[in-house]
Protein backbone atom coordinates (compact mmCIF):
# COMPACT_ATOMS: atom_id res chain seq x y z
CA UNK A 1 0.00 0.00 0.00
CA UNK A 2 0.93 3.71 -0.31
CA UNK A 3 0.35 5.28 2.97
CA UNK A 4 0.56 9.40 3.05
CA UNK A 5 0.71 11.11 6.87
CA UNK A 6 -0.09 14.76 7.20
CA UNK A 7 1.28 16.13 10.00
CA UNK A 8 1.80 19.52 11.31
CA UNK A 9 5.74 19.54 11.58
CA UNK A 10 8.76 18.12 13.20
CA UNK A 11 10.27 20.54 14.92
CA UNK A 12 10.41 18.87 18.53
CA UNK A 13 11.14 15.53 19.69
CA UNK A 14 8.99 13.56 21.52
CA UNK A 15 4.87 13.97 21.23
CA UNK A 16 2.82 13.02 17.99
CA UNK A 17 5.15 13.43 16.21
CA UNK A 18 7.22 10.35 17.68
CA UNK A 19 4.03 8.54 16.86
CA UNK A 20 4.55 9.21 13.00
CA UNK A 21 7.85 8.24 13.25
CA UNK A 22 7.72 4.90 14.90
CA UNK A 23 4.85 3.88 12.86
CA UNK A 24 6.14 5.20 9.90
CA UNK A 25 8.98 3.12 9.61
CA UNK A 26 7.87 0.62 10.36
CA UNK A 27 5.24 -0.12 7.99
CA UNK A 28 7.89 0.98 5.66
CA UNK A 29 10.38 -2.22 6.81
CA UNK A 30 7.04 -4.03 6.16
CA UNK A 31 7.23 -2.92 2.10
CA UNK A 32 4.81 0.03 1.94
CA UNK A 33 5.65 3.14 0.84
CA UNK A 34 5.57 5.59 3.00
CA UNK A 35 4.69 9.54 2.77
CA UNK A 36 5.10 12.67 5.28
CA UNK A 37 3.42 15.98 3.97
CA UNK A 38 4.32 18.08 6.74
CA UNK A 39 5.49 22.14 6.95
CA UNK A 40 8.82 21.61 8.28
CA UNK A 41 11.06 18.26 9.16
CA UNK A 42 14.16 18.94 11.17
CA UNK A 43 16.92 16.77 10.12
CA UNK A 44 17.94 16.30 14.17
CA UNK A 45 13.95 15.46 15.02
CA UNK A 46 13.45 13.05 12.13
CA UNK A 47 16.89 11.88 12.25
CA UNK A 48 17.47 8.30 10.61
CA UNK A 49 13.98 7.85 9.33
CA UNK A 50 15.10 10.19 5.82
CA UNK A 51 16.34 6.75 4.83
CA UNK A 52 12.74 4.77 4.84
CA UNK A 53 10.27 7.58 4.72
CA UNK A 54 10.27 9.94 2.13
CA UNK A 55 9.02 13.54 3.42
CA UNK A 56 7.36 16.28 1.74
CA UNK A 57 8.19 19.85 3.03
CA UNK A 58 5.24 22.72 1.82
CA UNK A 59 7.81 24.84 4.22
CA UNK A 60 5.97 28.43 5.28
CA UNK A 61 4.91 29.56 8.84
CA UNK A 62 4.63 26.72 11.66
CA UNK A 63 0.59 26.50 12.44
CA UNK A 64 1.60 27.98 16.18
CA UNK A 65 2.07 31.56 14.18
CA UNK A 66 -0.69 33.88 13.33
CA UNK A 67 1.08 33.87 9.55
CA UNK A 68 -0.23 30.21 9.67
CA UNK A 69 -3.74 31.06 10.81
CA UNK A 70 -3.91 33.50 8.22
CA UNK A 71 -3.21 31.60 4.91
CA UNK A 72 -4.62 28.42 6.27
CA UNK A 73 -7.36 28.07 3.56
CA UNK A 74 -4.58 27.98 1.15
CA UNK A 75 -2.53 25.15 2.44
CA UNK A 76 -5.92 23.33 3.00
CA UNK A 77 -5.16 23.50 -0.64
CA UNK A 78 -1.93 22.87 -1.63
CA UNK A 79 -1.98 19.87 0.69
CA UNK A 80 -5.09 18.61 -1.11
CA UNK A 81 -3.55 19.17 -4.65
CA UNK A 82 0.05 17.44 -3.10
CA UNK A 83 -2.59 13.79 -2.31
CA UNK A 84 -3.58 14.45 -6.07
CA UNK A 85 -0.29 12.74 -6.99
CA UNK A 86 -1.24 9.35 -5.40
CA UNK A 87 -4.53 8.46 -6.04
CA UNK A 88 -4.78 5.04 -4.59
CA UNK A 89 -2.94 6.14 -1.47
CA UNK A 90 -3.78 5.64 2.52
CA UNK A 91 -3.67 9.09 3.44
CA UNK A 92 -3.47 8.97 7.37
CA UNK A 93 -3.90 12.18 9.29
CA UNK A 94 -2.62 13.02 12.31
CA UNK A 95 -3.21 15.85 15.15
CA UNK A 96 -4.77 19.44 14.40
CA UNK A 97 -4.28 20.86 11.71
CA UNK A 98 -3.39 18.16 9.90
CA UNK A 99 -6.88 16.46 10.47
CA UNK A 100 -8.85 19.50 8.71
CA UNK A 101 -6.17 19.25 5.70
CA UNK A 102 -7.34 15.90 5.39
CA UNK A 103 -10.67 16.47 6.27
CA UNK A 104 -10.54 19.01 4.14
CA UNK A 105 -9.14 17.01 1.01
CA UNK A 106 -11.89 14.43 1.24
CA UNK A 107 -14.17 17.06 1.11
CA UNK A 108 -12.77 17.62 -2.25
CA UNK A 109 -11.93 14.22 -3.27
CA UNK A 110 -14.57 11.83 -1.80
CA UNK A 111 -12.93 9.14 -3.32
CA UNK A 112 -9.74 9.84 -1.10
CA UNK A 113 -8.98 7.21 1.39
CA UNK A 114 -8.74 8.86 4.65
CA UNK A 115 -7.80 7.76 8.10
CA UNK A 116 -7.21 9.92 11.08
CA UNK A 117 -5.51 8.95 14.10
CA UNK A 118 -7.05 11.08 16.99
CA UNK A 119 -5.01 11.80 19.80
CA UNK A 120 -8.25 14.22 21.30
CA UNK A 121 -10.26 15.84 20.30
CA UNK A 122 -9.04 19.27 19.65
CA UNK A 123 -8.16 20.73 23.74
CA UNK A 124 -8.48 24.22 22.51
CA UNK A 125 -11.80 23.53 21.04
CA UNK A 126 -13.25 20.96 23.33
CA UNK A 127 -11.79 21.38 26.52
CA UNK A 128 -13.06 24.40 28.86
CA UNK A 129 -10.18 23.31 31.45
CA UNK A 130 -7.90 23.74 28.54
CA UNK A 131 -9.11 27.45 27.45
CA UNK A 132 -9.19 27.99 31.00
CA UNK A 133 -5.81 27.09 31.32
CA UNK A 134 -4.61 29.73 28.15
CA UNK A 135 -1.98 32.27 29.33
CA UNK A 136 -3.06 36.14 29.05
CA UNK A 137 -6.72 37.35 29.13
CA UNK A 138 -6.58 38.98 25.49
CA UNK A 139 -5.74 35.06 24.29
CA UNK A 140 -8.64 33.37 26.61
CA UNK A 141 -10.93 35.90 25.83
CA UNK A 142 -10.25 35.76 22.12
CA UNK A 143 -10.23 31.84 22.74
CA UNK A 144 -13.90 31.49 23.96
CA UNK A 145 -15.29 34.29 21.69
CA UNK A 146 -13.99 31.94 19.04
CA UNK A 147 -15.02 28.34 20.20
CA UNK A 148 -18.36 28.30 19.67
CA UNK A 149 -17.39 28.72 15.37
CA UNK A 150 -14.40 26.51 15.93
CA UNK A 151 -17.01 24.08 17.60
CA UNK A 152 -19.22 23.85 14.70
CA UNK A 153 -16.32 23.76 11.73
CA UNK A 154 -14.61 20.92 13.90
CA UNK A 155 -16.91 18.79 13.99
CA UNK A 156 -18.56 19.23 10.69
CA UNK A 157 -15.31 19.04 9.13
CA UNK A 158 -14.94 15.50 10.85
CA UNK A 159 -17.48 13.20 9.38
CA UNK A 160 -15.44 13.62 6.12
CA UNK A 161 -13.39 10.72 7.14
CA UNK A 162 -13.49 6.48 6.87
CA UNK A 163 -11.84 5.18 9.66
CA UNK A 164 -10.76 6.86 12.91
CA UNK A 165 -7.72 5.20 15.23
CA UNK A 166 -7.40 6.76 19.10
CA UNK A 167 -4.75 6.52 21.80
CA UNK A 168 -7.18 4.95 24.53
CA UNK A 169 -10.33 3.52 24.72
CA UNK A 170 -11.25 7.21 26.95
CA UNK A 171 -9.74 8.90 23.88
CA UNK A 172 -12.12 6.47 21.77
CA UNK A 173 -15.31 7.14 23.72
CA UNK A 174 -14.60 11.34 24.27
CA UNK A 175 -14.21 11.04 20.33
CA UNK A 176 -17.52 9.28 19.58
CA UNK A 177 -19.46 11.43 22.28
CA UNK A 178 -17.82 14.83 20.31
CA UNK A 179 -17.93 14.03 16.55
CA UNK A 180 -21.14 11.17 16.95
CA UNK A 181 -18.87 8.56 15.60
CA UNK A 182 -20.22 4.99 15.11
CA UNK A 183 -18.83 1.75 17.04
CA UNK A 184 -17.64 0.29 14.24
CA UNK A 185 -15.24 2.54 12.29
CA UNK A 186 -13.76 4.70 15.58
CA UNK A 187 -10.71 2.04 16.93
CA UNK A 188 -8.35 2.10 19.69
CA UNK A 189 -4.63 1.65 18.76
CA UNK A 190 -2.34 2.03 22.18
CA UNK A 191 0.87 3.93 20.90
CA UNK A 192 3.92 1.81 21.99
CA UNK A 193 6.87 2.29 23.91
CA UNK A 194 10.40 3.05 22.51
CA UNK A 195 12.46 -0.01 23.29
CA UNK A 196 15.70 3.07 24.69
CA UNK A 197 13.59 2.67 27.70
CA UNK A 198 14.11 -0.24 29.39
CA UNK A 199 14.21 -1.27 32.70
CA UNK A 200 17.43 -0.89 35.32
CA UNK A 201 17.57 -2.71 38.77
CA UNK A 202 15.42 -1.73 40.98
CA UNK A 203 17.98 -0.81 43.88
CA UNK A 204 19.70 1.51 44.66
CA UNK A 205 18.18 4.46 43.51
CA UNK A 206 17.46 8.20 45.14
CA UNK A 207 14.19 8.80 47.12
CA UNK A 208 13.62 10.91 43.84
CA UNK A 209 10.08 11.94 41.98
CA UNK A 210 9.98 13.07 38.41
CA UNK A 211 7.61 14.31 36.20
CA UNK A 212 7.97 14.99 32.62
CA UNK A 213 5.75 17.30 30.47
CA UNK A 214 4.89 20.76 28.76
CA UNK A 215 4.82 22.83 31.99
CA UNK A 216 1.35 24.24 31.60
CA UNK A 217 -1.73 24.94 34.23
CA UNK A 218 -3.27 21.81 32.84
CA UNK A 219 0.06 19.30 33.93
CA UNK A 220 -0.79 19.94 37.87
CA UNK A 221 2.43 20.26 38.74
CA UNK A 222 1.63 22.54 41.84
CA UNK A 223 -0.06 19.56 43.03
CA UNK A 224 3.11 17.51 42.98
CA UNK A 225 4.69 20.57 44.75
CA UNK A 226 2.21 20.49 47.31
CA UNK A 227 2.67 17.25 48.09
CA UNK A 228 6.41 16.85 48.29
CA UNK A 229 6.41 20.00 50.18
CA UNK A 230 3.49 17.27 52.25
CA UNK A 231 6.36 14.98 52.62
CA UNK A 232 8.77 17.39 53.71
CA UNK A 233 6.53 18.31 57.22
CA UNK A 234 6.29 14.71 57.63
CA UNK A 235 10.36 14.19 57.80
CA UNK A 236 11.26 13.66 54.38
CA UNK A 237 13.46 16.17 53.54
CA UNK A 238 15.61 13.65 51.50
CA UNK A 239 12.77 12.92 48.87
CA UNK A 240 13.45 15.17 46.00
CA UNK A 241 11.63 15.86 42.81
CA UNK A 242 12.83 16.14 39.14
CA UNK A 243 10.69 18.50 36.98
CA UNK A 244 11.62 17.64 33.01
CA UNK A 245 10.04 20.65 30.83
CA UNK A 246 9.76 24.24 30.24
CA UNK A 247 6.26 26.14 29.27
CA UNK A 248 4.62 29.43 30.41
CA UNK A 249 4.08 27.70 34.08
CA UNK A 250 7.40 27.18 35.07
CA UNK A 251 8.23 30.83 36.29
CA UNK A 252 5.00 30.46 39.18
CA UNK A 253 6.08 26.78 39.57
CA UNK A 254 9.55 28.39 40.70
CA UNK A 255 7.76 30.94 42.88
CA UNK A 256 5.59 28.36 44.80
CA UNK A 257 8.53 25.86 45.27
CA UNK A 258 10.15 28.49 46.73
CA UNK A 259 7.04 29.49 49.12
CA UNK A 260 6.60 26.27 50.03
CA UNK A 261 10.24 25.97 51.41
CA UNK A 262 11.04 23.04 48.98
CA UNK A 263 13.54 25.03 46.81
CA UNK A 264 16.07 22.47 47.67
CA UNK A 265 14.61 19.60 46.91
CA UNK A 266 13.16 20.25 43.83
CA UNK A 267 15.36 20.88 40.62
CA UNK A 268 13.56 22.43 37.26
CA UNK A 269 15.76 20.57 34.63
CA UNK A 270 14.42 22.21 31.40
CA UNK A 271 14.67 20.01 28.34
CA UNK A 272 16.57 17.20 27.95
CA UNK A 273 17.63 14.88 25.43
CA UNK A 274 16.11 10.99 24.95
CA UNK A 275 19.40 9.48 26.62
CA UNK A 276 18.90 12.37 30.11
CA UNK A 277 15.53 11.16 29.92
CA UNK A 278 16.11 7.53 30.27
CA UNK A 279 18.58 7.85 32.57
CA UNK A 280 16.40 10.25 35.00
CA UNK A 281 13.47 7.65 34.72
CA UNK A 282 15.40 5.17 35.52
CA UNK A 283 17.45 6.73 38.55
CA UNK A 284 13.45 7.66 39.95
CA UNK A 285 11.50 5.80 42.46
CA UNK A 286 8.59 7.05 41.44
CA UNK A 287 7.09 8.88 38.19
CA UNK A 288 3.72 11.31 38.33
CA UNK A 289 1.50 12.79 36.05
CA UNK A 290 -0.49 14.65 37.90
CA UNK A 291 -2.96 16.16 34.94
CA UNK A 292 -6.71 14.89 34.36
CA UNK A 293 -8.52 13.42 31.42
CA UNK A 294 -5.20 12.96 29.74
CA UNK A 295 -5.53 11.37 26.61
CA UNK A 296 -2.84 8.49 26.84
CA UNK A 297 0.38 10.29 28.64
CA UNK A 298 2.94 8.17 26.45
CA UNK A 299 5.57 9.08 29.46
CA UNK A 300 3.61 7.07 31.75
CA UNK A 301 3.73 3.75 29.93
CA UNK A 302 7.98 5.00 29.11
CA UNK A 303 8.35 5.54 32.49
CA UNK A 304 7.23 1.96 33.31
CA UNK A 305 9.37 0.77 31.37
CA UNK A 306 12.26 1.57 32.72
CA UNK A 307 10.93 -0.48 36.24
CA UNK A 308 9.61 3.04 37.10
CA UNK A 309 5.89 2.98 39.07
CA UNK A 310 3.80 5.78 37.24
CA UNK A 311 1.68 7.67 39.64
CA UNK A 312 -1.20 8.76 37.46
CA UNK A 313 -4.85 10.26 38.54
CA UNK A 314 -7.15 7.82 37.99
CA UNK A 315 -9.25 9.11 34.48
CA UNK A 316 -8.11 9.11 31.21
CA UNK A 317 -6.33 7.38 29.35
CA UNK A 318 -3.23 6.92 32.18
CA UNK A 319 -6.63 4.85 34.04
CA UNK A 320 -5.83 2.14 31.55
CA UNK A 321 -2.47 1.85 30.73
CA UNK A 322 -1.41 2.38 34.67
CA UNK A 323 -2.79 -0.78 36.59
CA UNK A 324 -3.67 0.83 40.01
CA UNK A 325 -1.55 -1.39 42.96
CA UNK A 326 0.12 -3.60 40.31
CA UNK A 327 2.05 -1.16 38.12
CA UNK A 328 2.15 2.15 39.76
CA UNK A 329 -1.04 3.64 41.71
CA UNK A 330 -4.44 5.98 40.73
CA UNK A 331 -4.89 8.78 42.84
CA UNK A 332 -7.80 11.71 42.63
CA UNK A 333 -7.45 14.48 40.64
CA UNK A 334 -5.72 17.21 42.48
CA UNK A 335 -5.72 15.48 45.81
CA UNK A 336 -2.15 16.53 47.07
CA UNK A 337 -2.22 14.74 50.31
CA UNK A 338 -3.53 11.53 48.96
CA UNK A 339 -0.32 11.39 46.24
CA UNK A 340 2.11 12.63 49.16
CA UNK A 341 0.87 9.19 50.34
CA UNK A 342 1.60 6.89 47.47
CA UNK A 343 4.68 8.89 47.36
CA UNK A 344 6.13 7.97 50.83
CA UNK A 345 5.48 4.49 50.39
CA UNK A 346 7.51 3.70 47.23
CA UNK A 347 10.01 5.99 48.41
CA UNK A 348 10.67 4.68 51.81
CA UNK A 349 9.25 1.08 51.51
CA UNK A 350 11.64 -0.94 49.01
CA UNK A 351 9.63 -3.97 49.59
CA UNK A 352 6.57 -2.49 48.01
CA UNK A 353 8.70 -0.10 45.26
CA UNK A 354 10.57 -3.48 44.25
CA UNK A 355 7.26 -5.07 43.66
CA UNK A 356 5.54 -2.10 41.55
CA UNK A 357 9.16 -1.66 39.56
CA UNK A 358 8.83 -5.50 38.06
CA UNK A 359 5.01 -4.40 37.14
CA UNK A 360 5.70 -1.68 35.60
CA UNK A 361 8.02 -3.50 33.48
CA UNK A 362 5.75 -5.90 32.50
CA UNK A 363 2.88 -3.62 32.15
CA UNK A 364 4.65 -1.28 29.89
CA UNK A 365 6.13 -4.41 27.63
CA UNK A 366 2.15 -4.81 26.35
CA UNK A 367 2.89 -1.68 24.57
CA UNK A 368 4.49 -2.69 21.83
CA UNK A 369 4.72 -0.22 18.47
CA UNK A 370 4.93 -3.80 16.62
CA UNK A 371 1.40 -4.10 17.77
CA UNK A 372 0.31 -0.83 17.06
CA UNK A 373 1.11 -1.21 13.52
CA UNK A 374 -0.52 -4.18 13.14
CA UNK A 375 -3.88 -2.64 14.50
CA UNK A 376 -3.38 0.68 11.71
CA UNK A 377 -1.99 -2.44 9.01
CA UNK A 378 -5.28 -4.41 9.20
CA UNK A 379 -7.10 -1.06 9.15
CA UNK A 380 -5.66 0.21 6.33
CA UNK A 381 -5.90 -3.01 4.54
CA UNK A 382 -9.80 -3.44 4.96
CA UNK A 383 -9.93 0.24 3.29
CA UNK A 384 -7.46 -0.73 0.59
CA UNK A 385 -10.00 -3.44 -0.88
CA UNK A 386 -13.20 -1.57 -1.05
CA UNK A 387 -14.67 1.41 -2.20
CA UNK A 388 -14.09 4.25 0.88
CA UNK A 389 -17.33 5.18 3.22
CA UNK A 390 -18.90 8.96 2.75
CA UNK A 391 -20.33 9.64 6.44
CA UNK A 392 -23.97 11.32 5.85
CA UNK A 393 -24.92 14.80 6.96
CA UNK A 394 -24.97 15.53 10.48
CA UNK A 395 -21.59 14.31 10.98
CA UNK A 396 -21.94 10.81 11.79
CA UNK A 397 -20.32 7.92 10.23
CA UNK A 398 -22.62 4.87 10.67
CA UNK A 399 -21.70 1.62 11.00
CA UNK A 400 -23.03 0.16 7.52
CA UNK A 401 -21.68 2.98 5.58
CA UNK A 402 -18.28 2.22 7.25
CA UNK A 403 -18.42 -1.61 6.06
CA UNK A 404 -19.95 -1.05 2.49
CA UNK A 405 -17.97 -2.79 -0.58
Amino acid sequence: MTIVYLHPHFTSPGGAGRFVLETATRLARRGHVVHVVTIRADAEVVGAARNTIRFHELGGPLSSSLAFWSGFRGSCRRVAQSLDQWPDAIVFAQPFPANWWGFFAKKRRRELRMVWYCHEPSAFIHSAAWIRAIPGLLKRTLARFLNPLLRRIDVSSARHVDLVFTNSDYTRAYARRVYGYAEGPCRTAYPGADPRFRAAPPLPRPRRVTTIGRLTAFKNVDVILRSIARLAQEGMRDAELHVIGEGDARAGLERLAAELGITRQVTFRGRVDDAALVTALQESRAFVLASVNEPFGLVAVEAMACGTPAVVVGSGGPAESVRDGVSGYHVPPRDYEALADRLKLLLCDDAAFARLSAGAAARAAEFDWERTVDVLEAGFAELAVRKPACAPAGGRMSRAGAEQG
